[in-house]
C-alpha cells in the first residue's frame, strides 16, 4: 500500500475529522447500489475507515464486516460499534493480503474512492484476485471510483469473473 495514504490516515487530527462524518445513512448512489444487494448479505467493507458506510449498511440488516490499513481508525470504528452495541467488528490488515477465509462474503463493497489509492497495475489485478477469493461464487463487488477507466485492460480479465457494480 502507498505509504502516503497510510501515514494519512494515521494523524489524529485525520481520525478526529472522520469522527464527524454522518453515520447516519448511504450518500444516494451508494443506496442505490445497496438496493442490489441480497436480503441480509454478508458483506466486507473493505476501506471502511471510521465506518460510515458499515454502519448504515448494518442498520438496514446486513451484516457487515470492515476491513482497513488505519490502526487508530480501526481501533475508533470499534469503540463506536460497543458504545452503539453493535455487532459490528472492524479489523487491521496491511492493504494487501485480505485475512478471510475463501468464499466468506456475498459482498464486497470498495468505497469511498478506496480503489483509486491502489497504485499500479500489478497491485491492482492482485488486490481484486484477493476480492474473488473471498467473495462466495455468485457474491458481488461493488467499487466506486471516479472512472471505468481506472480498471485499466489488464485488470479487466479479473473483473470478468466476478459480478460487480460500478456507478
Amino acid at each position: 500500500m502507498n505509504t502516503n495514504v497510510s501515514e494519512w490516515y494515521e494523524k489524529k487530527e485525520h481520525i478526529d475529522e472522520m469522527k464527524g462524518w454522518d453515520r447516519g445513512k448511504l450518500k444516494i448512489w451508494e443506496q442505490r447500489v445497496a438496493n442490489n444487494f441480497p436480503v441480509r448479505a454478508k458483506i466486507l467493507d473493505i476501506g471502511s475507515g471510521m465506518g460510515r458506510e458499515a454502519f448504515a449498511l448494518y442498520s438496514q440488516g446486513f451484516e457487515v464486516v470492515g476491513l482497513d490499513a488505519s490502526k487508530d481508525a480501526v481501533d475508533k470504528a470499534n469503540e463506536e460499534s460497543l458504545m452503539r452495541n453493535c455487532k459490528l467488528i472492524f479489523y487491521y490488515y496491511d492493504g494487501e493480503h485480505i485475512p478471510f477465509g475463501d468464499g466468506m462474503f456475498e459482498v464486497v463493497i470498495i468505497w469511498s474512492q478506496t480503489f483509486g489509492l491502489l497504485y499500479g497495475k500489478s497491485y491492482k489485478d492482485s488486490f481484486l484476485k484477493e476480492c474473488k477469493r473471498v467473495l462466495k461464487p455468485e457474491g458481488l463487488l461493488s467499487y466506486s471510483g471516479h472512472s471505468c477507466n481506472i480498471l485499466g485492460s489488464i485488470i479487466m480479465t479479473v473483473l470478468m469473473t466476478i459480478n460487480f457494480i460500478h456507478i
